[in-house]
């Protein structure tokens, strides 16, 4: 479903199945994509060992039951094995978002349906616990911006204030399990679309970690802005842009034909030129 968000300086349409952004009929990233060019020593150990885990669970349960294995079920084993990041990943997505959507009725005071998953009920409790201790006030809640200098796009989670202070923070409500660098580039990234839309400059940014399992502790960072960190954004902005250049001349040459595979027949051929 497209929705058109009317930001002041410029109409940002919103594709809410593919979460894909669009200004003047021009696709523009997105800051979440942007960022995931960052390394995450986790999650590459974590795409390694997840489908090895899976596949040896089954064979173990195989073993366990007498459950013979042939060339078949070992191929189907296999398949769902590497299968297994890919549904991980979808639920924890999807949790994601519905802890997000159950916090924003809560402070907007709207009617919900109380969930009862628990991971969802784990992340809503930590969430709840830092509002309510914390005398959180809201003032801005999944935001969509678009940075017109720099041409990405992005959602802000909230702008809030604390204790009764004056002090705006900006922050990123997150349900994964650890915090990692690329968090810090993602508020850098929103507090400068921000500011080219409203002129405010918010100097406290942070990270409210609502993790799912329960081996991981709920964590709060709080950290000053850095122009340091909005560097390393837009270089990683720079890098995607070359990403999609380079998809675009790789296809370039393809269909026009100045790209020449070099197969046995086109070697033996240069080689009786030689």
């Amino acid at each position: 479903m497209n929705k058109i968000y009317k930001l002041g300086h410029v109409d940002l349409h919103y594709n809410d199945d593919d979460h894909s952004y669009y200004v003047n009929e021009k696709r523009v990233p997105g800051v979440t994509t942007i960022t995931h060019l960052t390394d995450k020593p986790q999650l590459n150990y974590w795409l390694k060992t997840t489908p090895l885990k899976a596949l040896h669970d089954k064979i173990e349960h195989c073993l366990a039951t007498s459950t013979p294995i042939d060339g078949l079920s070992l191929k189907n084993m296999y398949d769902e094995a590497m299968k297994a990041c890919d549904s991980v990943k979808d639920r924890a997505g999807d949790i994601g978002t519905i802890v997000h959507d159950l916090f924003e009725k809560i402070v907007q005071e709207k009617s919900y349906i109380k969930p009862t998953d628990e991971k969802v009920i784990r992340c809503l409790n930590h969430i709840m616990l830092w509002y309510k201790s914390q005398k959180v006030v809201v003032e801005v809640q999944e935001k969509k911006l678009y940075s017109k200098k720099y041409e990405y796009a992005g959602t802000l989670d909230l702008i809030c204030t604390m204790n009764g202070k004056k002090t705006k923070y900006l922050l990123d409500l997150k349900t994964s399990n650890y915090i990692t660098e690329d968090m810090m580039y993602q508020l850098h990234a929103y507090r400068q679309a921000y500011l080219e839309e409203t002129g405010e400059k918010i100097n406290k940014l942070g990270i409210i970690k609502a993790p799912k399992t329960e081996d991981k502790p709920m964590e709060v960072i709080l950290v000053d802005y850095s122009q340091k960190y909005l560097k390393g954004f837009l270089g990683l902005l720079e890098q995607h842009r070359c990403k999609v250049l380079f998809k675009e001349n790789n296809k370039q040459l393809k269909d026009g034909g100045k790209r020449l595979i070099v197969n046995k027949e086109v070697q033996a051929k240069w080689e009786k030129k030689q």
